[in-house]
């Protein structure tokens, strides 16, 4: 509960923190596989490294939605869209032979696709939803 304004945290905004939580803990335990960005897979200390921000940028987010913090939905909506556009780019740019190569098996392109369009679905609509809120914000 926000004492200053005396408004309550909607629940869209709870629920979106502790997704972003339970981001935070996915992230660690992807810590030692290759990290996809921007069309290229990052291995060994830059993908701990790309793993450990992301991880962190999740656990911030988290917690700045439980506290209300202006700088949370900001920092949100740049992360999302900086995600959107890594899906998009890695979707065109990595090859299915990159793909099995790193991953050790070929994904079905049909299911990959959906998945993509399912996870792109949601972070759109997260945020949509977080920028028709951020006066909760503050």
């Amino acid at each position: 509960m926000d004492k200053k304004n005396n408004r309550k945290r909607p629940l869209g905004i709870t629920i979106l923190a502790i997704i972003n939580i339970i981001g935070f803990v996915s992230y660690i335990f992807l810590y030692n596989d290759p990290f996809p960005l921007f069309g290229s897979f990052y291995l060994g200390m830059p993908a701990k490294f790309l793993y450990g921000v992301s991880s962190l940028l999740c656990l911030l987010i988290g917690i700045g939605f439980l506290k209300l913090k202006i700088l949370t939905w900001k920092l949100f909506i740049g992360y999302n869209i900086f995600t959107i556009s890594n899906i998009i780019i890695n979707h065109f740019t990595i090859s299915a032979e990159e793909l099995l190569l790193f991953l050790g098996r070929m994904p079905s392109r049909t299911l990959s696709v959906f998945f993509e369009l399912l996870f792109l679905s949601f972070l759109f609509i997260t945020v949509v939803y977080v920028f028709k809120r951020r006066s909760f914000f503050g």
